[in-house]
């Protein structure tokens, strides 16, 4: 035999069994697909269900504080519509610039003793006075109402609580004690000072009876409101 075709076979000898090594190894050493892949290192592991459900205690505190947090923005929008309504009446008041005073004097003979005082504006208490406070009612009056008034028809009522003064020679009429009640509706104009004086007085002479005596007369002047 030739020495090349010698070298030739020897070579092809080595280079089937690498062949074969190579199979059998890409064979026998292939890693199973169907396996399950393990898990990265230090991935947090899913919590059970229970432990993910919220505790009925904390749904029912969120739903009460919701109830609350409710009721009290229906408290402050209540309470900004009466500051807005209130911002209108005095803006409509002062814009016009009309105004009202009303005064009360007690013109009453000493046959009287006056130991009450109420008066109401357009249906609202404005002034309450009582005898028993102390303080008497000065000769020039006293002030029931002053300020800005949206102009319109108003209307004041009053009420006077009476007793009978009758002295050492009619000391009977002490134990008269009566009411007198009034009602009266003026006219407010734009840019107009309205002043109503309330006049507490007895007329009608002896043939009146006494608790008919007293009465109330109303003076009302108006006059343009002048600018500082």
């Amino acid at each position: 035999m030739r020495p090349w075709i010698a070298s030739a076979l020897a070579s092809l000898s080595v280079w089937g069994v690498l062949t074969c090594g190579v199979s059998y190894a890409q064979d026998g050493g292939s890693a199973d697909s169907s396996a399950p892949a393990a898990a990265p290192e230090g991935a947090a592991t899913p919590a059970p269900a229970e432990e993910a459900a919220i505790p009925r205690e904390f749904l029912r505190d969120l739903h009460t504080a919701e109830a609350q947090v409710h009721d009290l923005q229906e408290r402050v929008f209540r309470s900004k519509a009466t500051l807005e309504l209130l911002r209108e009446l005095v803006v409509e008041g002062s814009g016009t610039g009309s105004t009202l005073k009303i005064t009360h004097v007690d013109d009453l003979s000493r046959d009287y003793t006056v130991e009450g005082v109420q008066y109401y504006l357009d249906g609202k208490p404005v002034f309450t006075w009582a005898l028993a406070e102390g303080t008497p009612i000065p000769d020039e009056g006293v002030t029931v109402e002053d300020g800005a008034v949206a102009p319109g028809t108003h209307a004041v009522q009053v009420t006077l609580s009476l007793r009978g003064n009758g002295g050492k020679m009619f000391d009977y009429v002490q134990d008269y004690r009566f009411k007198v009640e009034s009602s009266y509706s003026f006219e407010v104009q734009a840019g107009m000072s309205t002043k109503v004086t309330v006049h507490a007085v007895a007329k009608g002479g002896v043939k009146k009876a006494f608790t008919e005596r007293p009465t109330v007369q109303y003076e009302v002047r108006s006059e343009t409101v002048r600018s500082e």
